[in-house]
């Protein structure tokens, strides 16, 4: 049987369930037929007849937070580390309460990339998976049902809009900016035309983005620019066109059994190949040398061969020698002295405990800029003078500091610039000393 997404045939395939899931309430889409059912729990949806069928797990809207943050232009493992630092004031609860996952944006600018994080607290996610586990679901992705939305604008061209649905009485808008998903919310369907436009006005200010068009989706009663025929959550039909693009929601015990898989296969092919080479020298020496010694040394063609050999290598290793030099140089010049998780470790560590940070912006060739609230104005300043005299950083100072209340309670909101001094100097390296010792034979 052959189904469709948007314009496009997909292969002749069973279509992965679509499960958009919160504690209180479920709906499974089957793009197979397009119809939807609704439950309290995945069992209350599906049946037996599901056992085996692949599914993906979209978390509703009020059980999934999704926020974006800029982050500094970095490999992803670096770009982890810097987020973890932020979760804290991008979450609503404990980091040790929820998992966590974060798609990079593909635009970099001057303020580095657009890093879209999700979370959901460890408990509905267990809650979700028992579920699907129990009627032999094979879970292939867990995300927020958001990113169907993001999918949908995709698909329609659309860089900048809001996604509109109303399913039942729940109405949610979903804000795309510059091609990324920006803004995900929740809220009783209004009762009147005006006051639905009014809402989505509104989505677009909170999430700080001017208005744009708005896409309808399966909602007849939304004055849109565009109208697509069925719900938003259906572009997640087909995983392979976005999973790499995305991310899925792990168990902690999970992410560490996969990562405890990665280094177990890794060592078991090092392992092999350790073998491989004793196995190999092993046949070499039991068909060669005792070959040739007993039939009372090796003849003149069998030295002539080895002579040869023994020159190749002596110039193969003069080249190799040549090029390790280079590469070692080369490393010296341009591999960075610092990376932008140690700046970051370090400005944590020198900020007093009256300091927290609300904003890191690092980027190659452009001023470093620090954000945040002090309660103490002094410890501004002994902050800057602790940066500037640190060996990483120049020209650092205080460019604004200015007085605010939270809770009734002064503070100030300041900002430090500076540069982050982060690669090595250009110097010849010592040069490489061939190990190996060529013996005339």
């Amino acid at each position: 049987m052959a189904w469709f997404l948007g314009e496009g045939e997909i292969s002749s395939r069973i279509a992965p369930l679509l499960i958009e899931w919160s504690p209180s309430k479920v709906r499974v889409y089957d793009p197979i037929s397009g119809h939807s059912l609704l439950g309290a729990t995945i069992s209350d949806c599906l049946n037996g007849s599901s056992r085996g069928r692949e599914a993906v797990i979209a978390i509703s809207r009020q059980s999934a937070l999704v926020r974006s943050v800029n982050v500094p232009n970095a490999p992803r493992s670096e770009v982890s580390k810097v987020l973890e630092l932020q979760f804290e004031q991008l979450l609503p609860f404990s980091r040790g309460e929820c998992v966590t996952g974060f798609r990079l944006g593909d635009k970099v600018s001057t303020t580095g990339r657009l890093a879209v994080v999700g979370a959901i607290k460890i408990d509905s996610l267990e809650r979700a998976l028992t579920d699907a586990k129990a009627l032999g679901i094979r879970v292939r992705l867990v995300l927020p049902v958001a990113f169907g939305s993001w999918l949908l604008a995709k698909s329609q061209g659309q860089q900048t809009a809001a996604v509109v649905e109303i399913n039942g009485e729940l109405m949610s808008v979903d804000v795309i900016a510059e091609g990324e998903l920006r803004h995900s919310r929740s809220l009783p369907t209004p009762e009147s035309v005006a006051e639905i436009h009014d809402e989505i006005e509104r989505t677009f200010t909170i999430a700080g983005i001017p208005a744009g068009p708005t896409i309808a989706a399966a909602s007849p009663d939304v004055q849109a620019s565009f109208r697509v025929d069925r719900p938003a959550i259906s572009y997640l039909a087909d995983p392979a066109a976005y999973e790499k693009q995305l991310f899925t929601f792990e168990l902690p015990g999970r992410v560490q059994a996969l990562e405890e898989r990665a280094a177990n296969l890794r060592a078991g092919r090092a392992i092999g190949a350790a073998l491989v080479a004793v196995l190999l020298g092993s046949y070499v020496y039991n068909t060669k040398y005792k070959t040739h010694t007993a039939t009372g040394g090796r003849s003149a063609t069998l030295n002539r061969q080895m002579k040869a050999a023994t020159t190749k290598r002596t110039s193969v290793d003069a080249k190799l020698a040549t090029i390790a030099n280079a590469d070692q140089l080369l490393g010296v010049a341009f591999n960075p002295g610092q990376k932008v998780s140690d700046v970051v470790t370090v400005l944590s560590a020198t900020a007093p405990h009256t300091i927290w940070f609300t904003n890191i912006v690092i980027g190659h060739h452009a001023l470093m800029s620090v954000a945040g609230f002090a309660t103490n104005d002094a410890d501004i300043s002994h902050l800057a003078n602790d940066l500037s005299g640190d060996a990483r950083f120049t020209e650092v100072k205080v460019v604004s500091a200015s007085q605010t209340l939270i809770d009734k309670k002064p503070i100030t909101d300041f900002t430090i610039t500076g540069r982050v001094l982060g690669l090595l100097p250009f110097d010849r390296p010592n040069p490489v000393i061939n190990p190996r010792k060529v013996v005339k034979q």
